[in-house]
């Protein structure tokens, strides 16, 4: 008989998610840990149980994690352990996705396992019986919250497949709307387009009904990335030589380093309780005035902050908008989380309040879709609630910026900026054109938040890179 192809843990193993070590002391090994190796000691826990009574210890370096355990009864599994073999490592953790069918899938394979699947909140684990050989017991633990820290979506809510069957859909109403033939609709899409891109009207449709912002499709620049659309504004808007950036601290790094590159000072203002503060906003710009420089615009991400997780209340967003209208100052606003409002409505963003049209919005579908297609559009630049004034020129501006084909994103998002300062920009799926059936509330269904890349604005590089 033929045996089947036997699995390899490689294949499925994301990575090592933390070390188990059985201790005897555990306070003498965290003192080990901390004051000799430099761990941050993290968490303690406490396990009740005739066979898992223990007092347990996570430690951190950087992507390194260690568990230490000490049993508390003669009858604990780690107690036995140390028993039988010293301190040392108890188990290896190893991160999977879809844990039961892995484990039974390495069941037939003949591993034996001494649990079964255990369940708990957000998390999933099982332990192998342990090799005589090496002693090794592995655990297999699949997490199921999704981690905020990387600024990569979950991947196991992609539906790639799927989402690439709708083309045709967007083929149908892409025919319907320039009249052309489905089959001329399909060879345009590899083709070159127009640099404002092929998807505004959808785009235009999409922050209407889930934002509140009104615009035009033809302001609407479509960029390939958020920086892309950074960049723009920043060549377009600033003169290096008199205007200064002002930015939340801390902050999405692609802007403070396109920036840096431009050679445009970057003035952080840090951010209080719930965000930015319209004071602190406003001491900043007299500030920068005081020193012969202008502030021409100030980067926030007021819905979800990442790293800091805050949504800057409703009355903040009136007050900030307030010192932008009196001190001439634009605002870009970066809303790359704002449809994950699960617990609560969704606040307004900034554009949809903004009467004086002093806000260039950028957003993204890298999070509710996948940033690996990555395409995007962007709204006009009037768009929001009011009709306000008629805006400042900076818009002209940043369209002739945007046609000179300033080309500096490397992330997934995309932004636009409009025909008129306080543009609305948007992102879309880059290559795959959104289908204008689809259901906002699907995509909720589907998302996946998480963007990193944040760090003080005062830090020349990120940690990771020194």
């Amino acid at each position: 008989m033929t045996a089947g192809p036997v699995p390899r843990l490689g294949q499925h193993a994301a990575a090592i998610d933390h070390i188990a070590i059985a201790v005897p002391d555990l306070e003498r090994s965290i003192a080990f840990f901390t004051t000799v190796l430099g761990f941050e000691l993290t968490e303690r826990r406490k396990t009740e149980g005739k066979t898992t009574a223990m007092i347990s210890a996570v430690l951190k370096a950087g992507p390194l994690t260690f568990v230490l355990l000490q049993g508390t009864s003669p009858e604990s599994q780690v107690s036995r352990f140390i028993e039988h073999y010293g301190p040392g490592i108890q188990h290896i953790a190893i991160a999977v996705t879809d844990l039961p069918a892995i484990a039974e899938e390495l069941r037939r394979s003949g591993l034996e396992f001494d649990t079964t699947v255990i369940e708990s909140p957000g998390l999933r684990q099982i332990f192998t019986h342990r090799d005589e050989g090496s002693g090794l017991m592995i655990e297999l633990i699949e997490r199921l919250a999704i981690s905020f820290a990387p600024g990569r979506p979950a991947e196991r809510h992609f539906d790639v497949e799927r989402s690439l069957g709708k083309i045709a859909r967007f083929v149908e109403h892409r025919a319907r709307s320039t009249g052309l033939a489905p089959q001329a609709v399909l060879a345009d899409l590899g083709q070159y387009h127009r640099t404002n891109g092929i998807i505004n009207d959808l785009i235009v449709r999409q922050v209407a009904l889930d934002h509140g912002i009104h615009a035009a499709a033809d302001a609407i620049v479509v960029t390939s990335g958020c920086q892309e659309a950074m960049a723009i504004l920043l060549a377009g808007l600033f003169d290096p030589a008199r205007d200064a950036l002002l930015v939340s601290d801390p902050t999405y790094i692609g802007i403070t380093g396109l920036a840096r590159i431009l050679g445009i000072p970057i003035v952080p203002i840090p951010s209080g309780p719930r965000g930015l503060e319209a004071g602190a906003v406003a001491a900043a710009v007299a500030e920068v005035g005081r020193s012969g420089r202008r502030a021409r615009a100030l980067y926030d991400v007021p819905d979800f902050n990442n790293p800091l997780g805050t949504c800057m209340p409703l009355a903040a967003r009136r007050e900030l908008l307030a010192v932008a209208e009196a001190s001439g100052l634009l605002v870009f606003e970066d809303n790359p989380y704002g449809m994950f409002a699960y617990d609560a409505e969704p606040l307004p963003p900034l554009k949809a309040l903004d009467p004086s049209r002093a806000v260039i919005y950028l957003g993204s579908f890298s999070k509710t879709l996948f940033p690996g297609l990555a395409g995007s559009g962007a709204l006009p630049a009037g768009g929001g609630r009011g009709a306000g004034p008629r805006p400042r020129r900076s818009g002209t501006r940043v369209r002739k910026a945007a046609r000179r084909g300033n080309t500096a994103g490397r992330r997934g998002l995309a932004g636009a900026a409009g025909d008129r300062a306080g543009g609305v920009s948007w992102l879309g799926p880059a290559g795959v054109r959104a289908s204008p059936e689809v259901r906002l509330t699907e995509v909720r269904s589907r998302a996946s938040p998480g963007e990193g890349g944040h760090r003080p604005a005062g830090l020349r590089r990120p940690v990771d890179e020194a």
